[in-house]
């Protein structure tokens, strides 16, 4: 299964857009992002794709809700506060 970064339709086959997608891990960009989201996200819960942050809340419970009712699977997504990480 592949997720079109460009509209986030979950597909068996290409998109037109992927043939110009670079794909990386969702935990690998949120890592990358920390820094820019603890000033503009602090706090907040975030789900990352890899198509990078694709939503933000309040609570984790309705971070897994937004994700399963867009038809993400457990492995296509992670859900992580923005909170500074030692």
């Amino acid at each position: 299964m592949m997720i079109c970064l460009a509209c986030l339709r979950k597909s068996q086959e290409y998109c037109e857009h992927m043939e110009q997608v670079t794909y990386m891990d969702p935990l690998d960009l949120f890592w990358q992002e920390l820094p820019e989201l603890l000033k503009t996200k602090p706090g907040k819960w975030v789900v990352y794709t890899t198509n990078g942050l694709v939503q933000e809340g309040d609570d984790s419970d309705a971070m897994y809700k937004w994700s399963f009712a867009q038809g993400f699977e457990v492995d296509d997504f992670i859900v992580e506060q923005v909170v500074p990480r030692e």
